[in-house]
């Protein structure tokens, strides 16, 4: 065999490998209900602000504690607490994606990512369609 073939091999291994581990190693989105039966787990939740719920932050008291509920895309609510200072209006987003875990009953989130609603828009609509 010759050198070239070796390292072409080896090479088309490293990228099988690098394709493998990143694809394992991400982290899909998740709903409420499955991050609630492993509490030890990071998971990322997609989902809508529940607008009807009410935000609570409160700096004079504790500048880096807010909470609010949200509606995860399988249709599950959860309340999720974040020990950090509330982003600027957000109010206003519609769609967020939480990074966390469960501690008892509540989300608590490391990571908040605010997100226009539009960029989601074709996921929801394949997720609803298959749901019927």
């Amino acid at each position: 065999m010759k050198i070239s073939h070796i390292v072409l091999i080896v090479l088309i291994g490293a990228v099988i490998a690098t394709i493998f581990a990143t694809v394992y190693e991400s982290n899909p989105y998740s709903g409420f209900d499955e991050a609630k039966k492993s509490p030890d787990e990071v998971f990322q939740i997609i989902g809508d602000l529940d607008t009807t719920m009410p935000v609570n932050y409160f700096p004079q008291q504790d500048a880096n504690y807010f909470s609010f509920y949200m509606n995860d895309d399988y249709g599950h609510q959860g309340k999720v607490i974040m020990y950090t200072a509330k982003p600027t209006h957000f109010e206003k987003r519609k769609t967020i994606i939480v990074t966390g875990r469960f501690v008892d009953s509540v989300f608590v989130a490391d990571k908040l990512n605010e997100k226009c609603p539009s960029k989601y828009q074709g996921k929801r609509e394949m997720q609803e369609q298959s749901k019927e």
